[in-house]
Order: structure tokens, then C-alpha cells, then sequence
């Protein structure tokens, strides 16, 4: 099992490469689940005002949803900025993660694994 965590900030390609992960492992018939921060929000927190309290609560809430995909056999990619360490932290206390830290990504061609 694994779970990959794509960081980094707004705009940096976070999406594009979560997708092209995820288009690699369906090609290999491995099972996987994409846990995007911004859709586990608009469940969490229906009105979200973004504050550091309510961020707190999402990430956490994120951390929960990857540690059950994980334990139960599920490889998991979380798509999400994760500003601060303890975010990620957080994720890493409770199973391992592989993170990758995107600063600015170029789509070129196809991911290549």
C-alpha cells in the first residue's frame, strides 16, 4: 500500500500530476482513490470561511479519510496545498506517506513512471 501526497502552492500543477498518476495506476489495473482537499471542504465545511481553525478541521478530517482508504487496502493520492508541515505531519503519524513538493510545474508531455 502507499499514499502519495502532491503539495505545494495554488497553481503549481497539483491536479495535473494527481490525474496523471492517477491515469498511470488505472493503466496498471492498481486500485487507488484521489482525496482532493478542495471537494473533502465543501463537505466538511459547507460555507467555508478559510480560517485557521476550519483548516485545522479539514486536514484532519483528510488525514482520517486516507489513514481508512489506506488500512483497508486502498493506495491513496491526496491533492492538496498542506501550507504547513503539521498538515502533513499530521497524515505521517498515521501511516506512511510519500510527499512531493511541487513549487511550479510545466505540463509538457505524459507523467512517465
Amino acid at each position: 500500500m502507499f499514499c502519495v501526497w502532491i503539495t505545494g502552492i495554488p497553481g503549481s500543477g497539483k491536479s495535473t500530476i494527481a490525474k496523471e498518476l492517477a491515469d498511470e495506476l488505472k493503466s496498471r489495473n492498481i486500485n487507488f482513490q484521489i482525496l482532493r482537499l478542495d471537494e473533502i471542504r465543501k463537505v466538511v465545511t459547507p460555507n467555508p470561511d478559510y480560517s485557521e481553525k476550519e483548516r485545522d478541521i479539514v486536514y484532519r478530517a483528510l488525514a482520517m479519510m486516507a489513514k481508512f482508504l489506506y488500512d483497508n487496502g486502498i493506495n491513496v493520492i491526496i491533492d492538496a496545498t498542506a501550507n504547513k508541515r503539521d498538515y502533513r505531519n499530521l497524515a505521517r503519524n498515521l501511516m506512511k506517506i510519500f510527499s512531493i513538493y511541487l513549487k511550479k510545474f510545466n505540463y509538457v508531455q505524459s507523467l512517465t513512471i
